[in-house]
């Protein structure tokens, strides 16, 4: 949980802000200006008043408050409130890949899974992890 939930979601969200080890974009268009994750962070703390507290705890601004966010905060900030507070602010096709995580996080967190589902979650993961590298990183090892 804390692989994906802290680590991965701490990766993503300082490689939008352009803050992500040195890394720019490269010949991508993923980082979201400074003025746009204000208001993210705002949008985010003004969820509270509309999740009810037996679904997840309160949630802080996460423009200024990201590292007060524990694992059960992130992944439900990831699964329920990024498709949201994303949309037409991260650009394609980076928003589409943040939404095969969204599926497969839901996935991984089900109740239960077929032997069918369990070989299409892997199959979605290695597709996944690719497209990071090809999106992110751009096949430049340096």
């Amino acid at each position: 949980m804390h692989a994906v939930c802290i680590n991965l979601m701490r990766a993503l969200i300082t490689l939008w802000r352009g803050k992500f080890k040195a890394l720019d974009a490269g010949s991508g268009n993923y980082i979201i200006p400074a003025d746009t994750w204000e208001l993210i962070g705002e949008e985010t703390r003004d969820s509270n008043h509309w999740i009810p507290a037996a679904f997840a705890g309160s949630l802080p601004n996460i423009d200024v408050d990201f590292g007060n966010f524990t694992a059960e905060a992130s992944a439900f900030w990831m699964t329920y409130i990024v498709p949201h507070v994303l949309r037409n602010r991260l650009p394609d096709p980076y928003y589409h890949h943040m939404l095969d995580l969204v599926r497969i996080m839901k996935t991984c967190t089900k109740f239960g899974m077929s032997l069918q589902e369990h070989a299409q979650l892997s199959a979605d993961i290695y597709e996944w992890c690719l497209a990071y590298e090809e999106h992110y990183y751009q096949y430049k090892p340096e």
